[in-house]
């Protein structure tokens, strides 16, 4: 198995439990993106990630520590992204940003170096590390929503990971947290931590409008998405991707925006998008599954405060 969680881009929530997050603040409230950083070079990336946060292994922050904090903390070099592991994060940045050009995120690159270019993707300590970060900082950052695209695909839910009570501090802040269902063609279970009680587990719409067939499915996810996008690759081309990462931040996107625009509180929101979305299904996946819809949210959003 590997030591990596972070999910290639071609790679339920219990409400009862879920405290109610307040509504909007005269500032816009922030996304963070816990990933593998960005390329901060690329106009439209530089203009919404707000702050950075690096969290790795070997000493290989670029302040050269296991930790950093600041401008220039998340960003990757022309030379690291090379390697097309270390895209990712502008990726998924990237789909976030075109859900909502508004946005604004923190990047927290949790991904060690090796060399040049050399990749270990964020393994379980990093995680708690860049998750308590989060806690830590909700009130300075303003911070309402948490996204990452991580997990492994396992035939049963793995709640014995060592993560998890950090996810569970999570919650307890009052912070919805999402993670992707995986990309894995696997229809009767998703990757953990999607899978763990208290998430958002997000599955993927694709380019023909049916529920996609690469994602996973279980009656443990929420929500799909778009996961079919354009969107700009590290050194800023446009490229056609695929995947539940995408889909994931296609889904924090939207759900900040109607926050920010509506001043709905966690529940509220949920039903929001449970009863302006489009009900999606296909006859191999065997689900139903409500995908998105953003502006039909935005339309009649306030009338469910």
């Amino acid at each position: 198995m590997r030591k990596s969680l972070i999910l290639g881009v071609t790679s339920l929530l219990l409400l009862s439990t879920f405290p109610a997050i307040s509504t909007a603040a005269a500032t816009p409230q922030t996304l963070v993106i816990i990933d593998t950083g960005i390329d901060s070079a690329i106009p439209s990336i530089k203009n919404s990630v707000v702050y950075e946060v690096c969290f790795a292994g070997y000493k290989s922050c670029p302040n050269n520590a296991v930790a950093m904090e600041g401008p220039g903390a998340a960003t990757i070099t022309p030379a690291m992204y090379a390697n097309k592991a270390w895209a990712h994060g502008t990726k998924v940045a990237s789909a976030a940003i075109q859900t909502d050009p508004d946005v604004k995120i923190i990047e927290i690159r949790c991904a060690s170096l090796i060399g040049a270019n050399g990749y270990i993707g964020c393994n379980n300590d990093l995680l708690i590390k860049a998750l308590d970060w989060t806690v830590a900082n909700k009130t300075k950052f303003n911070i309402g929503v948490v996204i990452s695209p991580v997990g492994n695909y396992s035939a049963t839910c793995d709640t014995k990971v060592s993560y998890f009570e950090a996810i569970k501090r999570v919650i307890a802040a009052g912070l919805p947290i999402g993670f992707p269902s995986g990309n894995d063609f696997k229809y009767t279970g998703i990757a953990t931590p999607a899978c763990l009680p208290g998430v958002l587990a997000i599955s993927a719409i694709d380019d023909k409008g049916r529920l996609a067939l690469y994602a996973n499915y279980s009656d443990r996810v929420d929500f799909a998405a778009k996961g079919n996008l354009s969107i700009i690759n590290a050194g800023g081309a446009t490229v056609s991707d695929y995947g539940t990462s995408l889909s994931l931040a296609v889904f924090g996107a939207s759900w900040l925006k109607v926050v920010n625009q509506k001043g709905l509180s966690y529940q509220a929101t949920y039903d929001l998008f449970k009863k302006t979305g489009t009900n999606y299904t296909n006859i191999m996946v065997k689900k139903n599954v409500v995908g998105i819809n953003l502006s039909a949210a935005l339309e009649i959003g306030r009338a469910h405060v």
